[in-house]
């Protein structure tokens, strides 16, 4: 941050006010992005998590698959095709928990990532309108520095 020392010398009140709202502006505009940076950075650990999440169900789900692909290749095929009931009811009953342990820990990461989706929204818009500001901002500085000089 540079500071304008002919302005920090001046003597006339006009310079001192006009460096002290263009430093007001800019200590503002910092304040704002600190505040967007401590509501973002949160909902990034969320993201990451999900992101985490989301591999071990792919990879879950890539095994399961292969698991039922090679167990279906080890079926005899001929026509005297005899299953162990019992024993295929315990597999299927298995792979249905993994399932439903999976399906619950998607189901709580959900609502998270719908209120992070929200707050993602909203911040967008407040930081488009603080953009028109800031921009409006400097045209508002260009004009008093221009009336003054």
């Amino acid at each position: 941050m540079e500071i304008d020392v002919k302005r920090l010398s001046t003597n006339s009140g006009q310079g001192t006010v006009a460096f002290k709202n263009e430093k007001r502006i800019e200590l503002q505009g910092l304040m704002r992005v600190k505040a967007r940076k401590e509501i973002v950075e949160p909902q990034m650990l969320l993201l990451e998590q999900w992101i985490t999440l989301e591999e071990e169900y792919s990879t879950s789900l890539s095994e399961t698959s292969k698991a039922l692909l090679n167990a279906s290749l080890r079926l005899p095929l001929d026509v005297d095709i005899k299953v162990e009931t019992k024993e295929l009811g315990e597999v299927l009953a298995v792979a249905s928990k993994s399932m439903e342990g999976i399906v619950q820990s998607i189901g709580h990461f959900l609502p998270k990532t719908q209120e992070i989706e929200s707050l993602l929204s909203e911040l967008a818009r407040i930081s488009s309108r603080e953009k028109v500001s800031v921009e409006d901002c400097g045209v508002a500085l260009l004009k008093t520095h221009s009336s003054h000089v």
